[in-house]
């Protein structure tokens, strides 16, 4: 990783997204002309480690169009990796309610397959 790419991620804005229903998984991109570097962190609230599993993942990725290659990740970046963690950290509230909430829908899909 150069240099200049390291410099690009660590400056990068932080992207959060809420993945299965269950998981936010957090990313970090540095885009160059022909190809980029993608940081992802994916974070699981306990409460909701029922529904997924515990997603602690992180990654990073070199991409060229649409092929990637998973990279070793450097130490320079186990700060940026921390705060991206803090970033996609769900309140104990909000994963309580998306608990509740996943498993009424679980149960109302089970009981129209007849199922239940």
């Amino acid at each position: 990783m150069t240099k200049q790419a390291l410099k690009r991620l660590l400056n990068s804005n932080l992207e959060v997204k809420l993945y299965n229903g269950c998981f936010n998984v957090v990313t970090a991109k540095a885009e160059f002309s022909r190809y980029s570097w993608e940081l992802r962190v994916e974070v699981t609230n306990q409460a909701l480690a029922w529904q997924c599993g515990d997603k602690s993942e992180v990654s990073l990725w070199l991409w060229q169009g649409s092929s990637g290659v998973r990279v070793d990740l450097p130490a320079e970046l186990n700060e940026l990796v921390e705060q991206m963690k803090k970033a996609g950290q769900m309140t104990d509230e909000a994963a309580l309610e998306l608990s509740r909430s996943n498993a009424r829908l679980f149960e109302e899909a089970m009981t129209e397959l007849g199922m239940r």
